[in-house]
């Protein structure tokens, strides 16, 4: 006896049309080639991200022993005194905040408030070994601002940056009759920044390179990494600021970087 069609339980089965299915199979499959795409893109951008922060922190730590055995291969223990245990000090510091900063694969976040003259201070007592054998002048001035000024960021990054800067700075006088580095800090237009002319009368920059100084793995240097400017200008982006290279010298400084440097963070 045939089934009652008329059965209210009865689905008529849905017509198989090759051509709707043809298309529904070729949109999967666009779709499926523009997710691998994007991942790709995302992954890749990820793994140069990682391997710049590994040269980074590389970076970091080879700086700080650096200044280290500059400082180690000048004293005797007939020199040695607060001085130079306070440089070392530093140094060691260094190295354990880059670790530490690694570690915890966060850089940016710490933010802490100290007084201008607390960073810039540091510097010189970083490369006061090596201003003392290379006979390099070194001097900072503070025009139209208090050295008692209270910077809210992350002391240690921006002792990096500085550290990188002046390291570079000391390579292009190495040569040079007349040795001098200086940093000058002024106003900004802005009122919740300040300037800082970073000076040297090296070697100065060829024109060809001066648009390339800032791209990852470049350098002139026969042994050089090609990340320390790129941890510059990274270090000033993460802390909303910018870094430039002034195209006229200012008196008898060749090379000067120009650093714009809020005094707070956006994110404190």
């Amino acid at each position: 006896m045939p089934k009652n069609r008329s059965n209210r339980n009865y689905v008529q089965p849905k017509k198989y049309n090759p051509e709707v299915m043809a298309r529904k199979i070729d949109d999967s499959q666009r779709i499926i080639q523009k997710l691998k795409v994007t991942f790709d893109h995302k992954y890749n951008a990820l793994e140069n991200f990682l391997s710049l922060l590994v040269n980074f922190a590389s970076h970091d730590i080879k700086n700080a022993v650096h200044n280290l055995d500059g400082l180690v291969s000048t004293i005797t223990p007939s020199n040695i005194g607060e001085s130079e245990i306070s440089s070392m000090k530093l140094c060691i510091d260094n190295i354990r905040n880059t670790l530490e900063k690694f570690s915890e694969f966060n850089i940016t976040r710490k933010h802490n408030s100290f007084e201008l003259s607390k960073l810039l201070g540091s510097l010189e007592i970083l490369h006061r070994p090596f201003f003392r054998m290379n006979g390099t002048e070194f001097t900072i001035s503070y025009e139209g601002v208090d050295k008692g000024l209270i910077v809210n960021h992350d002391l240690q990054l921006l002792l990096y940056m500085l550290n990188n800067l002046t390291i570079n700075s000391l390579t292009a006088l190495e040569n040079c009759n007349t040795k001098k580095l200086g940093i000058i800090v002024k106003p900004d237009e802005r009122v919740d920044s300040i300037v800082i002319l970073f000076c040297d009368t090296g070697i100065g920059i060829k024109p060809e390179y001066r648009n390339r100084i800032w791209e990852p793995y470049f350098t002139t240097k026969e042994k050089g990494s090609g990340v320390g400017l790129a941890h510059v200008r990274f270090v000033m982006s993460e802390v909303r600021g910018e870094i430039i290279l002034l195209d006229e010298p200012i008196g008898d400084f060749a090379t000067v970087f120009k650093i714009r440097l809020p005094l707070t963070s956006n994110e404190t």
